[in-house]
Parts: structure tokens; C-alpha cells; sequence
């Protein structure tokens, strides 16, 4: 929806770090057929821009969840092609806390199915260090340490 406005942000400030949740927010109306929406393309087209970052979150949102292989589905369709286009360290996981908790998938299961995603990948365990923490410590700082000094 503001990909223009967020091309001239990283055109005008190519150093800020840039982080877009939920997939993106691409439209999830066609994540289950073969074609890539409209939306999804301008997403994986921002992956030129080095300090544009994606989380992996809000995944009830996106997957069909009452098709029983929706999980693997999100995988092939939105995870795989990020992967392809970004690298792990350009990725973050992420929950859509509080509302996850709502929902039969959880806290916990979000977890569970992201790295189980990333298992089914070469450099699986490369890609699970990124994904689940190392990304967002490479933008944020480590874990336990403060910014301000």
C-alpha cells in the first residue's frame, strides 16, 4: 500500500534501518495459489535496499489455518521466497503478541513453526540463529544491553 513513500524513505535516507512486520502486510488473499500477488512482488522488490528487514510474524493472519497443510504452504509461498530474496539476516520472527495468544497456534507455536521451516533448509540451523535472534540483536543491539548510555 505505501511502497512509493517507502522507496523514496530508503532513497532519501539509505542508512535507517527499515523493518516491515507481518510478511510485509501483503495481501493474503491469493497466499494460496500459485501465482504471487501484486503486493508480495513489491515486497521481495525492496530486498535491493540493504537496511529493509521483514518479520516473520502474525502467521494466523496469513495461513489459512483451517486447511490442514497451511503451514507448509505459508512456507513455500512467503517464507521460501523471502528467504530466497532477503537471507535470514534480513529476517526476524516475530508473534503478533497479544492477539497470537487468541489463537489456537500461540506464543509458542508461531516458534515452533518457524523453525521447523528453517530445518527444512540448507544451513538450516545458520538460518534458525538469524531468524530467531540474531536479526533483530543486529538492529537492536544484544540481548541485555541498554542503548542508552
Amino acid at each position: 500500500m505505501h511502497y512509493d513513500d517507502i522507496v523514496n524513505l530508503l532513497e532519501k535516507s539509505p542508512e535507517t534501518p527499515l523493518i516491515l512486520d507481518h510478511f510485509g502486510f501483503t495481501r493474503m488473499d491469493t497466499v494460496f495459489k500459485t501465482e504471487t500477488s501484486e503486493d508480495f512482488n513489491l515486497l521481495l522488490k525492496l530486498a535491493k535496499y540493504p537496511n529493509v528487514y521483514v518479520k516473520i510474524s502474525a502467521l494466523f493472519r496469513i495461513g489459512a489455518l483451517w486447511k490442514e497443510d497451511w503451514a507448509e504452504e505459508l512456507m513455500k509461498t512467503r517464507f521460501d521466497p523471502l528467504i530466497e530474496a532477503y537471507g535470514a539476516s534480513r529476517l526476524m520472527i516475530g508473534s503478533d503478541f497479544p492477539f497470537v495468544e487468541l489463537e489456537d497456534i500461540g506464543y509458542r507455536g508461531t516458534f515452533d513453526i518457524v523453525s521447523r521451516w528453517c530445518d527444512q533448509q540448507d544451513n538450516g540451523a545458520m538460518m534458525k540463529s538469524w531468524i530467531l535472534g540474531g536479526t533483530a540483536e543486529k538492529v537492536f543491539g544484544p540481548w541485555g544491553t541498554s542503548a542508552i548510555n
